[in-house]
């Protein structure tokens, strides 16, 4: 009880200095440092708090944490660095104008505020998980889907491979040069990833018997890595990491799933901190074509201006929350829901793009498809040369404005502590095939979701759950 009154003292707090701080913006210095006091307070209520489910007690690998972490990041750490390092910091100019800083700095404490509550009134008063048939397959399943594997590679070779190759990074830039085909080329290879995953770790999970490492690793087969490995390999070319986070990850779900393993917190820094290397070092190797050898790396890494270097990188897209709050709505309107529905419509194959050319758009096409496009050419004009991205909150605030912010920040804290019991839970009777897909993209991109739009992942899961529910289907009645 004392966790949820807290976090209601800690919303309301939040509202008070977003009403407060938007209108004056003296003292700036000392404003930011009680916007961050606050979030800091809610970090260190989830820290010390109880979980009321015994099974999810001391879990530091759970969706919940690795998308708080990743938010953090991406939301607060470029205002820690402005208050320490001032104009020092990477893309200074940005951050000069103190009213926008301290607008933009509350909309995301606004965010955290509603997650953190949203989170804890599902722990508190959260309705148990309900009961469902056990998932039933043939023996045919795993064949055709590592055939459908070799398929859809070859349709992302088809599609991407020679882009990849020239480097030309940007989802944006991809969908431009090659047409939609390219961006579901992708999607559907990631959909034959996630289910040979969640029916592999299903699989194991209901026998009972908890494999090892290896077990599980080896029982994905050959196809996988193989597939996955190709995949990975053109993206590394390309220079995108998160085609790369998202394959750890949902290693990790399906061997989290099967064997419900806790993982103790030096192992989990220390995959933290090669994780973070890794994805810096390729930042730095994709926006410069020198070599570099290891030290090197980490040298250039080093000399970032942040208090957390190996994540500085991750922290860039908070840009995306200035521009948001910079442009809207004093320079362009709410979009009222537009930019999500366009994302929505996604969904349905080639609908994103009729909906856009029967004329729902403010003055173009390309500029308000979603969130990610307008930033896009907010910041570099008609003719970008990389895409800029997205963040949770500047996404849902150009839609929605602060009060959607409140909203549906506060639902989405509520959806993960679902699918974080769903995950957890030893009972096989909980795990329905849909949560299990949603369980399983939400968390391998539990780091990306915070950089990026929402609704997105909801295509993915959509698009991956008709595709293995129509497989077991198929071969269930084939076997």
């Amino acid at each position: 009880m004392f966790s949820l009154l807290f976090a209601f003292l800690c919303l309301f707090i939040s509202v008070f200095l977003f009403l407060r701080f938007d209108v004056d913006s003296s003292n700036f210095e000392a404003k930011l440092i009680c916007i961050l006091i606050v979030a800091l307070m809610e970090v260190v209520l989830i820290i010390v708090r109880r979980d009321k489910t015994e099974y999810l007690r001391r879990r530091f690998v759970t969706t919940f944490n690795l998308f708080l972490l990743a938010f953090l990041c991406v939301h607060f750490q470029k205002f820690v660095d402005l208050l320490v390092f001032g104009n020092a910091i990477q893309r200074y100019e940005l951050y000069a104008n103190h009213q926008v800083v301290l607008r933009a700095a509350s909309v995301c404490l606004l965010g955290l505020s509603a997650l953190v509550l949203g989170y804890i009134v599902s722990a508190e008063y959260g309705k148990p998980l309900k009961e469902h048939n056990c998932i039933i397959y043939g023996k045919r399943t795993f064949s055709v889907l590592n055939i459908l594997y070799i398929i859809s590679l070859a349709l992302f070779l088809a599609y991407n491979a020679r882009t990849y190759l020239q480097g030309n990074y940007s989802q944006e830039l991809l969908e431009l040069s090659k047409g939609t085909m390219s961006t579901y080329s992708v999607i559907l290879l990631n959909c034959c990833m996630y289910s040979i995953t969640i029916l592999r770790g299903y699989s194991l999970a209901i026998n009972g018997k908890r494999p090892s490492l290896k077990n599980y690793l080896s029982s994905l087969g050959v196809i996988y890595y193989l597939c996955g490995g190709i995949y990975m390999l053109f993206c590394f070319a390309l220079g995108d990491r998160g085609p790369m986070i998202f394959f750890f990850l949902t290693l990790l779900f399906g061997y989290i799933l099967a064997t419900k393993h806790r993982f103790n917190i030096m192992s989990v820094i220390l995959v933290l901190f090669l994780g973070a290397f890794l994805i810096n070092a390729i930042g730095i190797r994709r926006s410069n074509d020198q070599r570099y050898s290891i030290e090197e790396y980490n040298q250039q890494i080093m000399d970032i201006n942040s208090v957390s270097p190996l994540t500085s990188e991750l922290s860039s897209s908070n840009r995306t929350v200035i521009y948001a709050v910079e442009s809207t709505p004093s320079i362009y309107p709410y979009r009222y829901g537009l930019f999500m529905l366009n994302s929505l419509l996604s969904i349905v194959p080639f609908s994103g793009s009729i909906f856009r050319a029967m004329g729902f758009s403010f003055n173009s096409l390309s500029h308000y498809a979603h969130s990610s496009q307008f930033f896009t050419w907010y910041e570099q004009g008609d003719n970008p040369y990389s895409g800029v991205g997205s963040s949770t909150i500047a996404d849902v605030y150009v839609d929605f404005g602060p009060w959607g912010v409140i909203v549906i920040l506060f639902f989405l804290g509520m959806l993960i502590r679902r699918l974080d019991l769903m995950l957890f839970n030893r009972d096989v009777r909980c795990y329905s095939l849909f949560m299990l897909v949603l369980g399983c993209v939400f968390f391998s991109q539990s780091i990306y979701i915070p950089r990026s739009m929402l609704v997105p992942i909801l295509r993915t899961t959509v698009w991956s759950f008709v595709y293995l529910w129509l497989i077991i289907l198929i071969t269930k009645h084939r076997a």
